[in-house]
């Protein structure tokens, strides 16, 4: 995904800082079904879930504290093996390895019916409200 492809993605938009710092930082990002163990490289670690409501949470203290987008949502949706997806009406960010689980092809559409819109990206939103 590209940076300019986020602001659509995610109602409220998001903090100049947070977009800064995850697009230019290096991370590392490692997968573990839906929970993705994210940090800047030589930082601490935080755990980016995907919840089966189409949202994310994030284990560090600015999600925490905000429940909005914090830079590790950013950098796993700029970097992380994620989709976007339409479902529900509207675009919804998801883990690509989700799409071809059996949780997954009962929550979405299969990739054969997934509309040509559906773009491999890395990202979404972390608020407690699915993305529009």
């Amino acid at each position: 995904m590209n940076i300019s492809q986020l602001p659509a993605l995610v109602p409220g938009g998001l903090r100049v800082q947070t977009v800064y710092r995850a697009s230019t930082d290096d991370w590392k990002i490692e997968q573990d079904g839906c929970t993705f163990h994210v940090g800047r490289i030589g930082g601490n670690i935080y755990d980016v879930v995907f919840h089966d409501d189409c949202t994310w949470t994030c284990s560090c203290p600015d999600f925490q504290y905000r429940r909005q987008p914090c830079k590790h949502l950013v950098a796993l949706w700029l970097r992380g093996p994620v989709t976007v997806i339409d479902r529900d009406g509207g675009k919804h960010i998801v883990p690509q390895s989700i799409l071809s689980t059996q949780q997954g092809g009962d929550m979405f559409t299969t990739n054969q019916q997934r509309p040509a819109s559906a773009q491999p990206v890395a990202q979404q939103s972390a608020s407690a409200q699915p993305v529009a």
